[in-house]
């Protein structure tokens, strides 16, 4: 008896036409004294379902109590899914529930692919 496996393997060019990726800039303030550090904050953020990357641009302001920056923010979605939607009911909401982190602004937000 003989069988047949039929392997399928998924073509890239097919697999972008499934996502969509955009980039952009988020600016955080984070608590510096308390529970929470910046590595903790970023960790916490980068576990939002369709985060892919988040990492510092640059230094905004320092201060004993707090620390504001921009960070690159990378977001991956089905093709079609609203990323103005995402933004609203997603993004936003979970980095506001992160105790320490304010969230400031999101912008820029550009398709990659």
């Amino acid at each position: 008896m003989r069988v047949k496996i039929k392997i399928q393997r998924l073509d890239e060019s097919k697999e972008r036409d499934v996502i969509d990726e955009y980039k952009g800039s988020i600016i955080l303030n984070i608590r510096q004294s308390g529970d929470i550090d910046r590595t903790e904050a970023l960790g916490f953020i980068r576990a939002i379902p369709n985060i892919t990357t988040i990492r510092r641009e640059k230094e905004i302001a320092t201060s004993e109590s707090t620390y504001t920056g921009e960070f690159l923010i990378r977001i991956v979605l089905k093709h079609g899914q609203s990323l103005k939607k995402y933004v609203e009911t997603v993004l936003k909401p979970k980095i506001r529930m992160i105790d320490g982190v304010s969230l400031q602004s999101v912008g820029g937000l550009e398709k990659v692919n």
